[in-house]
């Protein structure tokens, strides 16, 4: 069980560390391979790749904190958490029926735990939304094991998408000052004309990427979508 775990745990960075910070820094890495000195051909790549590795590294341990502060912003406009949202009473995202099959294993799982009612919401709604944080807690903690993997992947899909939309900001910076040095380069002929096209392309489509892709709305997509697998695992524990 610990080794699954830690699988568990090493695909979630991967995806949801690594791969934002491999986003935010494409448009740098022609430049790395191309113009640090001693670099003649592709096997000779050892300090670039030691460079990008470090960049990685760096990017990948701070992306998960900018990512979780850009998340509470979000929660903020949109009312809540999204697994809260969900399980509210006064919310029909999720029909009613459905609903009350979740707060039947809800009952099962934590009996102690009082559900708030309509009543409850439209009086705290705050308080009542503890309540329901503390389901959403309970469940991410017991579903870990290798017969979640729909939801493991959802997971990670919303990290990985909240930690690109933490980036974003240095995304766009990087990507707009490798514009005109690539550009200089070429000038210069300090670096082929085909192989500047192919950074100053990586540039304006880091650009495009972020600005029209990488959205509030692509985040909240893919929360939601989350909160809804998170939440399907109880209809398993009132099959049991």
């Amino acid at each position: 069980m610990e080794n699954q775990s830690m699988v568990i745990m090493d695909s979630y960075q991967l995806k949801a560390g690594l791969t934002p910070a491999i986003v935010t820094l494409l448009p740098l890495f022609p430049i790395l391979f191309y113009c640090v000195p001693g670099i003649n051909s592709i096997t000779d790549f050892a300090f670039p790749l030691i460079i990008i590795s470090a960049l990685l590294y760096i990017l990948a341990s701070i992306c998960r904190t900018l990512g979780r502060d850009k998340e509470k912003k979000m929660f903020k406009s949109w009312g809540g958490k999204p697994t809260s949202v969900l399980l509210r009473q006064t919310n029909s995202i999720i029909d009613c029926q459905t609903k009350a099959r979740y707060y039947s294993a809800i009952q099962h799982l934590l009996p102690d735990l009082c559900l708030p009612t309509k009543s409850d919401e439209e009086a705290d709604l705050e308080k009542c939304d503890e309540t329901y944080d503390s389901v959403s807690k309970y469940l991410r903690a017991n579903t870990r094991g290798a017969e979640h993997q729909l939801l493991k992947c959802e997971n990670e899909d919303y990290g990985m998408w909240r930690n690109i939309y933490g980036l974003k900001c240095i995304s766009i910076w990087i990507a707009a000052l490798s514009i005109p040095i690539y550009v200089t380069l070429m000038i210069l002929g300090l670096m082929s004309y085909p192989f500047s096209c192919f950074g100053l392309a990586l540039s304006f489509s880091e650009i495009v990427f972020q600005s029209f892709v990488v959205r509030e709305r692509m985040i909240k997509i893919h929360a939601f979508r989350y909160a809804e697998r998170l939440l399907e695992t109880l209809d398993a524990n009132n099959n049991k």
